[in-house]
């Protein structure tokens, strides 16, 4: 039986914070896109369903926004799928800095985003997707290109008690649509 003092000792803390540290990161890469750090999708709807069973069970409310980066394909054709994964990069962070800690941001996939902000109705919504639409119009992407620019287009729903989240999504895609249109 080895004794367990002095060097021993430390030498399987040391293994141990190791271990801890592999476990946090597999965890952070089972929930975050690779490429931008946001929330993968499955996540973001476990996120959904949380909140849906919040707003179920009493006077809790949330909100949603769908955001599609406009004419990314058009992005990605003309300068490259580089300068586009930067875009994408900076835009999520745009997204997080408009965001309190209790609201979430996650990406579906391509350049469609979802924003879930918790305790907020319709009108805090509406305003949060106007800032961050604002924030991104300031951006500077010249260093990446000297006519590139990046808008979204963001459609905004409020979860209504009792209805399933289908519902709710489906309302801020249509009104995504009629933003992009």
């Amino acid at each position: 039986r080895e004794n367990m003092t002095g060097r021993g000792r430390g030498k399987y803390s040391y293994k141990n914070d190791e271990l801890g540290d592999a476990l946090q990161k597999v965890r952070e890469m089972a929930i975050r896109d690779e490429l931008t750090g946001l929330f993968n999708r499955r996540h973001i709807m476990d996120a959904l369903s949380q909140q849906k069973a919040l707003a179920d069970s009493g006077n809790y409310g949330f909100s949603l926004c769908f955001l599609d980066l406009d004419h990314f394909k058009s992005i990605n054709d003309t300068y490259g799928h580089g300068v586009g994964d930067e875009v994408l990069k900076r835009f999520a962070r745009v997204a997080e800095s408009c965001l309190r800690d209790a609201d979430y941001t996650g990406r579906l996939g391509g350049e469609e985003f979802i924003l879930v902000l918790t305790q907020t109705e319709l009108e805090g919504a509406c305003k949060v997707a106007d800032r961050l639409r604002a924030d991104l119009a300031r951006q500077n992407f010249t260093d990446l290109h000297p006519d590139l620019k990046v808008t979204v287009s963001i459609g905004v729903s409020t979860y209504r008690a009792g209805e399933a989240l289908d519902t709710t999504l489906n309302r801020a895609d249509a009104c995504l649509y009629v933003a992009k249109a």
